[in-house]
């Protein structure tokens, strides 16, 4: 895909991001507030259940009324029990006698109420008053053990009875008016808290309440905001979709219309290097048989030489123009993954030296110096040779192009510890940073330096290296810096290698005093 595709993906691919984090903090944001609710509605509930506890035990408080009641009904069975020995004693039977001995038992049970439960909190806040209830249950049970006697005279009986509780009537009275008192003040308390934990039961159920239609209409909220960025989203990927398929085809447009020209532009190209190199060959026969003083048929010496010249520029013009249109034509097939390699057994140093002969011939090889490194192992490869060459070539052309005089550029080739082979060039030029090789790769794409602006180009040479090398299945590695350099290697794999060199070969390629470009 080209860089209008990629461009539209990483608008496709931002926008997708951008959506995905912009719901992650809606859904974070939603789902801390649902858990702060979810917090106070826990909350509320313990403390509901502790209100209700509290109510349960208010409730259980409320027993002064039993005590009061307990009081009073003692203090009335007290009168009524002196009311049956006063009977007794005027009747004398049998059946008084029981009438008093039940009254007994009655008041003795009033007492030993009185003198248990929640009135043992209180007999003990006051214990002058459990005296009291105490001398009266003695007094009860003296008066019993008078009645326990079958003998004697009924009125004597009776009247030593009356005797023996008279005192205890106004003990019993003073006990049950502190009883009544102390059940008034804990039942008003326990009104009072009643209505205080209604008020906070009341209070809770409408903060609950409260909270609960918040929740509710943050939830819809919510669901409302998240249905309208999904369908913008929806939105957004459908014209991402639309401008991503837009920019696929102006690229398939653009490579189809590359392809077509670059076939159109060939054809008169090769007929003008043609027809310029019959008239350089002629104008170099003419010039020849005038030096031997033989006639010619040309029009002089001054007009073979003009033609020579004209031929020479024409010459050069069509053959550079034909090796861009080449570059244009291999950046189309490898755009489309069309190209083919035509893959075969290849001497890697013989493809090596042939590229150092392509470069022999351009203005820019003239008076440098190229090594081969003496200690590379140079193996028998399974690759298209023709795209080797032009690898090589277009990375010592670089490596020329962006170095100074008398600096070397070398060249190596070393195995990888997988098994893969590495053939490198390296310079002493002016370098890059890494975001500049990174753009170095991409098509008609120029450093933008001093340097580089003093030589010609489109800006396809490593683009196009980068992708014959990947189509061996390789990669291309560049590690450089500015002002020490740059270092481009071809990475081929281990399935790409038929043979290894059992040694090295040591040797040496100069280009300028040993071998003059």
């Amino acid at each position: 895909m080209d860089r209008e595709g990629r461009m539209a993906s990483g608008m496709e691919r931002l926008g997708a991001e951008r959506s995905r984090n912009g719901r992650s903090r809606r859904e974070r944001r939603s789902g801390f507030l649902l858990a702060a609710v979810t917090g106070l509605f826990a909350a509320a509930s313990i403390y509901a259940s502790a209100l209700v506890f509290q109510h349960a035990s208010a409730l259980d408080e409320a027993t002064p009324y039993h005590a009061a009641w307990a009081a009073s009904q003692a203090v009335g069975e007290f009168v009524r029990l002196e009311q049956r020995i006063t009977a007794y004693a005027l009747a004398g039977d049998a059946a008084a006698e029981e009438e008093v001995s039940l009254r007994l038992a009655i008041v003795k049970g009033r007492l030993r109420l009185l003198a248990s439960g929640r009135l043992t909190e209180f007999g003990e806040r006051s214990p002058d008053l459990r005296q009291a209830l105490e001398r009266v249950s003695a007094a009860v049970a003296r008066a019993e053990a008078l009645f326990g006697d079958t003998g004697g005279d009924a009125p004597a009986k009776a009247r030593a009875a009356l005797a023996v509780l008279a005192p205890a009537v106004p003990e019993l009275s003073r006990f049950a008016s502190a009883v009544n008192q102390y059940s008034s003040e804990e039942i008003s308390e326990a009104q009072d808290n009643l209505i205080r934990q209604h008020r906070n039961f009341s209070l809770l159920a409408g903060t609950c309440l409260l909270f609960s239609g918040l929740s509710i209409a943050f939830i819809l909220h919510n669901n409302r905001a998240m249905r309208r960025a999904q369908f913008r989203l929806q939105s957004l990927s459908v014209d991402l979709s639309a401008e991503k398929e837009n920019a696929e085809a102006a690229n398939r447009a653009k490579s189809r219309f590359l392809a077509v020209m670059s076939h159109e532009l060939r054809t008169p190209l090769n007929a003008i290097i043609g027809y310029a190199e019959i008239i350089q060959e002629e104008s170099r026969r003419e010039e020849s048989r005038r030096q031997e003083g033989r006639p010619g048929q040309g029009q002089g010496s001054g007009a073979a030489r003009q033609a020579a010249e004209c031929a020479e520029y024409i010459l050069g013009g069509g053959r550079h123009m034909l090796v861009m249109v080449e570059d244009l034509l291999t950046v189309a097939k490898l755009e489309s993954m069309t190209l083919s390699l035509n893959r075969d057994s290849v001497d890697s140093r013989a493809a090596v030296l042939f590229a150092l002969n392509m470069v022999r011939s351009s203005t820019i090889g003239q008076g440098r110096t190229v090594e081969l490194d003496p200690d590379s192992a140079w193996p028998v490869l399974y690759a298209d040779e023709k795209a080797l060459r032009r690898m090589v070539t277009n990375l010592l052309s670089n490596a020329l192009k962006f170095s100074t005089p008398p600096s070397p550029v070398r060249i190596a080739c070393t195995a990888g510890p997988q098994g893969e082979v590495e053939i490198a060039v390296t310079d002493q030029g002016i370098g890059m940073t890494a975001e500049q090789a990174a753009l170095a790769v991409q098509p008609f794409t120029q450093i933008d330096s001093r340097l580089s602006r003093l030589h010609e180009g489109t800006g396809l040479g490593l683009s196009i290296v980068k992708g014959l090398i990947e189509a061996h299945g390789g990669r291309l590695e560049i590690a450089s810096e500015p002002g020490r350099g740059t270092r481009a290697a071809l990475v081929l794999p281990a399935s790409c290698v038929l043979a290894r060199p059992a040694k090295p070969e040591r040797e040496r390629e100069q280009l300028g005093q040993e071998a003059t470009l």
